[in-house]
């Protein structure tokens, strides 16, 4: 670890596993060492220029969704200890808000989404590459309640884009993934114990 840049932990797993979460633990846990978390879900293209029925009928579960050369680029940026502003997405609407987070720069930089893992331009720069696993039930589970409480998305249709695209592009695209990590955690147990194999990993 290069004590002139962050140190970097990717994590990656499936929708609702509990990578936002571990973030946020792992934030607070490491408060001294200034920690940002880049969210890969604030990346995903804005689709403003669509008629709304036609954005809903997106696929939001495959790679091509986010915005590549944009994560990349503030990646590299915050490796190098400068801040970035990264966009806010509207789930609900599917758009991008004119608004921006500022971020940076970090003494520990958390990469965190379903797609953590799928790059080498980024995993190949983590100190730590992590897996959440968690079974179909649960993950569904949570992200009927998560999408309903928090997006404002209706049942319906969280249930439709779990069928055709959710699980399919999981299999496909994010589970594959967990052959690049050094860590791999079970997503049901407690955040708690997650956050300490982490650290235990770490040497910290």
């Amino acid at each position: 670890m290069n004590a002139d840049r962050p140190l970097v932990i990717g994590i990656a797993g499936p929708s609702c596993s509990g990578k936002s979460g571990l973030a946020r633990e792992l934030c607070r846990l490491l408060a001294n060492r200034e920690p940002e978390i880049l969210p890969l879900d604030a990346y995903y293209r804005d689709l403003s220029h669509l008629p709304p029925a036609e954005a809903d009928r997106r696929n939001f579960d495959h790679p091509e969704a986010l915005e590549w050369p944009l994560i990349e680029a503030h990646f590299e940026a915050l490796r190098r200890g400068e801040p970035v502003a990264h966009p806010i997405y509207n789930f609900a609407r599917h758009v991008r808000e004119k608004e921006r987070v500022r971020m940076g720069p970090a003494g520990l930089l958390l990469v965190e989404g379903l797609f953590a893992l799928l790059r080498e331009s980024l995993r190949s720069r983590y100190d730590l590459s992590v897996y959440i696993d968690v079974g179909e039930t649960v993950s569904f589970t949570r992200r009927l309640e998560r999408d309903e409480r928090e997006r404002g998305i209706g049942s319906e249709y969280v249930e439709n884009q779990w069928r055709e695209t959710v699980l399919p592009m999981a299999v496909e695209h994010v589970v594959p993934t967990r052959v690049h990590a050094d860590l791999v955690l079970d997503g049901g147990q407690s955040l708690e114990r997650s956050a300490s194999a982490v650290l235990h990993a770490l040497g910290l």
